[in-house]
């Protein structure tokens, strides 16, 4: 049995008491270049051409940060208007591609920076206007939440 990166005593899981707004109703793929490094964990499979997959079931939050209020909503950064081609919010697969990809930062080979870039690529795709907001706000704040590399 193959053994996986969730099975090591050092990985730290995401926090169970976060606020998750959102849930992956399909495997999502996208094309990076990420080239020549592959990468597999439960969330997230980054392949030698790529191509990063985030199955289905993925939850996060959207663009942080957000917190709860009593369970009665929820205030925080901004997703975006909804977009009419895919009928959900403009950054939402920026997000997400964002968000799995800084969960396993510790674990892959991606730089920060490179991860950033596609966050603002994907987010610029959907033409959402504070693209570069947004982008300055993970390039200023992000690297609070980032655990260092081990490899």
């Amino acid at each position: 049995m193959k053994r996986s990166i969730e099975d090591s005593k050092n990985f730290r899981p995401r926090e169970k008491f976060s606020v998750w707004i959102f849930r992956l109703e399909n495997d999502y793929k996208r094309k990076t270049s990420f080239t020549g490094h592959s990468f597999n964990a439960r969330w997230l499979e980054i392949k030698n051409d790529g191509t990063v997959i985030i199955p289905k079931g993925y939850a996060w939050n959207g663009c942080s940060p957000k917190f709860s209020f009593f369970d009665l909503f929820v205030i925080g950064t901004p997703d975006g208007i909804i977009d009419i081609e895919s009928m959900k919010p403009k950054t939402y697969y920026a997000s997400m591609v964002h968000d799995a990809l800084y969960q396993y930062y510790s674990y892959h080979k991606i730089t920060r920076k490179d991860i950033d870039k596609l966050f603002l690529e994907m987010m610029k795709e959907k033409s959402f206007a504070l693209s570069w907001v947004y982008y300055f706000a993970v390039r200023l704040f992000a690297w609070v939440t980032v655990r260092p590399k081990r490899f």
